[in-house]
Order: C-alpha cells, then sequence, then structure tokens
C-alpha cells in the first residue's frame, strides 16, 4: 500500500473550519490508498481527489456529506485503531439502542478497520467498536468466510474449564502476553438488524477470541489478564518464548 501526501483545498473557509481548522493552505493528510480515483470522507466532507504513483494531485471539500460509505477505503488501520495506553480503551460500552442513527456508519467503519489491518498485517479476526474510541457494545468478526456483526452480547454459559494461550491485539500487535481463558462459551447477541442470534459452546479458538473482545467491551486489556510468570514478549517471538521460572532454571 502506498502513502501519498494530500493536500486539501476547501471550497471556502467557512467550510474549512467546519471540518475542524483554521488554515487557508489547506489540510495536510498522510494516507496509504492504491492508485486510482476516489470520494471519500474527511470530518464529515466529501472529498475528491485522484491518486498515481508520482504524484498526489489537489482535492476538494465538496458539499457536507455525512455518510461514511467510503471511509473503510482509506483508512490507515493503526490510525483508526487505538494504541494500548489511550484512556479510551478503558471505557465501559454502553449498549446499542434500536433506531441508534450512528450506527450504520461505525459498522462501516469497524468492518473497514477489521478488513485493512488484516490487510496490512495478515491476521486479526475481530475488533470491538470500543477499539475505534466508541464506547458501544459492538464486535466485528472475520473467520474466514462472511464478516458478521455481534452487538450487545451476553454470555449464557461458560465452561469450567480453562485452558492457556497467546493472546494478541490490534491496539499493540508487537507484543504477545500468555493468558487463561474459558475453553468454551455460548452466546446471545443480536445482529445489525437487531435480531437475536445466538453462538452455541462454541470451540476453544472461538472461545478465546470472544473473551478477548468482550473484555474490550469493558475496558480490559489483554495485560490485564497476563500471566505474570511469562511478561511480556515479542509477537514473533512468542513460539520461543519460555516463562521466567523455566529461564532461570536454565
Amino acid at each position: 500500500m502506498r502513502h501519498h501526501l494530500l493536500q486539501v483545498q476547501p471550497d471556502c473557509i467557512a467550510q474549512l473550519e467546519a471540518a475542524g481548522g483554521q488554515n487557508p493552505g489547506g489540510i495536510r493528510l498522510e494516507i496509504g490508498i492504491d492508485s486510482g480515483p476516489y470520494d471519500f470522507s474527511f470530518h464529515g466532507y466529501s472529498v475528491a481527489t485522484f491518486f498515481d504513483d508520482r504524484k498526489s494531485l489537489p482535492a476538494t471539500l465538496r458539499q457536507p456529506e455525512r455518510a461514511l460509505a467510503h471511509s473503510t477505503r482509506y483508512n490507515s488501520p493503526m490510525s483508526t485503531i487505538l494504541k494500548l495506553g489511550d484512556p479510551r480503551l478503558r471505557a465501559i460500552s454502553v449498549a446499542v439502542e434500536p433506531g441508534d442513527p450512528t450506527l450504520q456508519r461505525e459498522l462501516q467503519d469497524l468492518a473497514g478497520a477489521l478488513r485493512s489491518f488484516r490487510s496490512s498485517h495478515g491476521w486479526g479476526r475481530a475488533i470491538a467498536l470500543p477499539q475505534l474510541g466508541t464506547p458501544k457494545r459492538v464486535i466485528a468478526f472475520d473467520l474466514g468466510m462472511q464478516p458478521f456483526f455481534v452487538l450487545n452480547p451476553i454470555v449464557e454459559w461458560v465452561s469450567e474449564e480453562k485452558f492457556e494461550l497467546w493472546d494478541d491485539c490490534m491496539c499493540m500487535p508487537e507484543i504477545a502476553v500468555r493468558v487463561e481463558r474459558a475453553r468454551s462459551l455460548t452466546l446471545s447477541f443480536v445482529d445489525e438488524s437487531m435480531q437475536g442470534r445466538r453462538l452455541e459452546r462454541v470451540s476453544s479458538d472461538i472461545a478465546e477470541l470472544i473473551q478477548h473482545e468482550l473484555d474490550h467491551l469493558d475496558g480490559v486489556l489483554l495485560t490485564d489478564r497476563m500471566i505474570p510468570a511469562w511478561g511480556v514478549v515479542a509477537r514473533e517471538l512468542r513460539d520461543v518464548a519460555r516463562p521466567r521460572d523455566e529461564g532461570r532454571a536454565a
């Protein structure tokens, strides 16, 4: 994915001020997208421009367009997904209400962030809306088939059996920690159409993923679940890492 420096030229100062600042020279944005003509949204304004391999051309802010239908085509994953240490990751999320006027836009943004992260990092199966800074109880999943959304999830049953595994997170993609999770669970939720759904006694790989995302809804991070003896390790070294006591014995 190529990165281009975009010079946004406003139609008028009033639109620029509404977009977030007073700067007659325009707003400079570094974004990563492929070549081609694009329409996307910047602070609620529709922006049209064209990129090629050699240069970035000026773009123009057009009339306000609140629908972010194209936002998922240009979002850089780590400029969208909050990073470890951001206090918004500690917020307790609220339930989604029927008729929520911003829900469809937020679902598009969430699916786009997941897709973008998977494309750039080669992993990632789910993301919770709080990871984008919006404290609502919404999760997007992509398990290799059709992506789907989980809203207002409730754990109906959880197994007593637990297991250990390496856990990672899009908010801190360079690291991994060892955690303990329940081996299975049953989850009830509503989909994006507010229709009731259930996932019954899921396998361990899905169960641990769901538990990770549910933690995000409650402001809990994988580092809070870390088994102390293992500490924090580089994600690419997780398969060769050893617990502290074993390392001392060696």
